[in-house]
């Protein structure tokens, strides 16, 4: 899919949250796209090492859109590993293997990995990486009903991640214990929690992870009865996994549909959802999703009160339970299965599956239920007698009938007791690390810049090319509208100051485009001359926010400079949209103007851009700017910096080396801005000839 169809799509939304969500899913879409390239590498890598890292990613590449394919790369990776003593990549492709073992609810297997995985990371110090195996191997417990364990790992990977600062392990802490919050019924911790890893995730752009979180949300607003509030999560979670190609989620999420439906008594909707989950389920290995998909489409079968086809699916689910040692899906299905047979008036086969079920209940929940066992006896033993003594004798059994149910009631209420002060405990130790941990989260502002900045063309690439220059950029929010761009090919170096429409997420999503479309231009069509190049990327922009009647009512595109500087002869050409570049030589400001339109949407038809060419000379000075410096707002009487003003202070800087013109710029800025809000995003670019 074109770059330009996946942003129109991310336009469309309402919500700031899905501008920096498509950001990711490009990026997702484009990883797909170059599996090819990922392979090349490993057959071009310079070194053992550099294969073993190579190998591991196309694994974890594999892992979330083709797993059938993951451990052959995981297992090529570890042997390398091994015999070359490469720790790390000994434990990164460990770390695969488990993870791809739980994907396919191999839990046995999984924990084997994740274990020999941390010894290695421990030899390392890889902190990130044991941490993330006690996370996982939390959710693998979880998986198996070993909730206290499954805490206990949790606290692990929470302290570690704690520790090394890493928001996006603590978003998945936080992603599971709402989770277990959940199944023991403090629903408001679990809402807390939940929100908290939702919106960790969110800043630090987690979005394969998210859609569970989404999910599980969901769970908790069904279980307290907001179903608008949880229809609208489940809904969510299922276009998040379909967007980013998560099969295991995108399953997970139908099933709960599923239960969401069932719970409503809609059971032709239920059944549906189930069975869309189980074709997933067959085709990506999820045995833990193939398990209750079987069980629900039973439990619909069930009350439609077809046995028949209720017995076929509860028993497939057994078989399928039993694959992988699932015990609470074994307790759920014999639960299910002696239910059926009960009401068919099948009270022998009835008792034999409700001790199966009582026997799985007991191993997963410590609890003995002799009493409903000998309820369930009774009740057989009573269609013997019934065929054997006389009516007289039904007084006394239905007597002991009714005192079997009273002390099941009490012992289940004793049970239900009981799990409450387990949760409690397990609540207020949770509570209790929050709280000592809460004034030591920072916010992940310095992450989320960081993600801008690796956007951008690198200090090095652009020292390598233009020695003498200076780059003041400086984003008005998190993430940044205006951006800087050097390239340089062949004889020739090209370089841009760009101010898209907007700032923050919206224009950081604009930034990406015009980066993206930059390179696309100069780099793979090889287009060299400036004003064709702004045409280009101008027409691209109009195709990808044209509405279905093709017109053009989104005002998005950029304001820039594009320069091509000839390294042979010094000869400049340039094209600019709205925005000017300005060259002091001799001590003499000259300004050079560019067309009165922006790249993008224009409701001029048919103008072009130009260029201008002109010989530079040794010592010239150029300077690239957006409007963010002269627009800014602050000095004694809280004006506009304007455009004259910053000509007079260039003029007056320009006989100090290049780099301490850039010093002088921010300087200058700040004592302008003083006490004032910065209004918009500030970069300039200055070069020396």
């Amino acid at each position: 899919m074109p770059i330009y169809l996946m942003i129109k799509l991310v336009l469309m939304k309402k919500y700031l949250f899905i501008f920096s969500f498509y950001l990711f899913a490009v990026n997702a879409f484009a990883q797909m796209v170059n599996e090819q390239k990922l392979l090349n590498n490993i057959k071009v890598s310079s070194s053992d090492k550099n294969k073993v890292d190579e190998l591991n990613k196309l694994s974890r590449f594999y892992i979330y859109y083709l797993p059938q394919n993951s451990p052959s790369y995981s297992n090529k990776a570890l042997n390398i590993a091994l015999e070359i003593d490469y720790l790390d990549g000994v434990a990164d492709s460990y770390l695969n293997l488990g993870y791809y073992s739980f994907r396919i609810d191999d839990y046995a297997a999984s924990e084997k990995y994740y274990s020999n995985a941390i010894a290695y990371y421990k030899k390392t110090n890889n902190k990130i990486g044991e941490g993330s195996c006690y996370q996982l191997m939390a959710r693998t417990s979880n998986g198996l009903g070993n909730y206290e364990h499954s805490m206990d790992l949790l606290l692990k990977a929470n302290a570690i991640f704690e520790e090394i600062d890493y928001d996006i392990g603590i978003g998945r802490v936080y992603e599971t214990i709402g989770d277990i919050n959940d199944i023991f019924g403090d629903y408001s911790t679990a809402l807390e929690n939940l929100t908290y890893s939702i919106e960790i995730k969110e800043k630090n752009k987690d979005f394969l992870e998210l859609s569970r979180s989404y999910a599980y949300l969901g769970n908790v607003y069904n279980h307290i009865g907001e179903i608008d509030k949880a229809l609208e999560n489940f809904n969510h979670a299922l276009k998040l996994s379909k967007v980013t190609f998560n099969l295991n989620s995108e399953s997970y999420v139908l099933t709960k549909l599923g239960d969401f439906y069932f719970d409503l008594k809609d059971y032709d909707q239920s059944m549906e959802y189930y069975k869309k989950s189980l074709e997933i389920t067959k085709l990506h290995s999820n045995h833990w999703g193939k398990i209750r998909n079987q069980q629900g489409v039973g439990k619909d079968f069930y009350l439609k009160k077809d046995y028949l086809n209720a017995i076929v699916f509860l028993n497939n689910s057994v078989e399928s339970a039993k694959s992988i040692n699932d015990k609470e899906g074994l307790m759920n299905s014999y639960e299910l299965i002696y239910k059926v047979y009960q009401d068919w008036d099948s009270i022998h086969r009835a008792f034999d599956n409700y001790k199966l079920y009582a026997l799985y209940k007991d191993s997963l929940y410590n609890r003995k239920k002799a009493s409903n066992i000998s309820m369930l006896q009774n009740q057989y033993n009573k269609k013997i007698i019934l065929k054997e003594k006389k009516a007289s004798e039904l007084v006394n059994y239905l007597v002991t009938s009714v005192l079997v149910m009273v002390l099941a009631f009490l012992l289940l209420l004793f049970r239900r007791l009981t799990f409450i002060r387990r949760q409690k405990q397990i609540v207020e130790k949770q509570k209790q690390i929050v709280e000592e941990k809460n004034s030591e989260i920072t916010d992940s502002i310095t992450y989320a810049k960081k993600i801008q900045e690796a956007l951008l063309t690198s200090k090095e690439y652009i020292s390598n090319h233009l020695t003498n220059h200076f780059i003041y950029y400086n984003p008005k929010d998190l993430v940044s509208g205006d951006f800087y761009w050097v390239c340089a090919v062949d004889d020739y170096i090209f370089f841009s100051v760009v101010d898209c429409t907007g700032h923050g997420v919206p224009g950081a999503l604009m930034s990406m485009i015009g980066n993206s479309l930059l390179n696309e231009m100069i780099v793979e069509k090889n287009l060299i001359n400036t004003n064709e190049i702004l045409d280009q990327i101008s027409n691209k922009l109009k195709k990808s926010f044209a509405n279905k009647q093709g017109e053009n009512q989104h005002r998005d595109g950029m304001d820039m400079v594009l320069c091509r500087l000839n390294t042979k002869n010094n000869e400049l050409m340039y094209s600019g949209a709205h925005n000017s570049m300005l060259i002091i030589r001799d001590g003499e400001l000259t300004e050079y103007k560019g067309d009165r339109r922006p790249v993008g949407f224009y409701l001029g038809k048919g103008i072009l851009f130009k260029s201008n060419t002109l010989k530079l000379r040794k010592n010239d000075k150029i300077y690239l700017y957006t409007d963010g410096f002269t627009d800014q707002f602050g000095g004694d009487r809280n004006r506009k910096y304007k455009n004259s003003n910053f000509k007079k202070f260039l003029l007056s800087i320009s006989n100090q080396k290049i780099q301490e013109q850039g010093e002088s710029v921010e300087k200058e800025f700040n004592r302008w801005k003083g006490d004032c809000d910065q209004l918009d995003d500030v970069c300039v670019m200055g070069i020396k000839i």
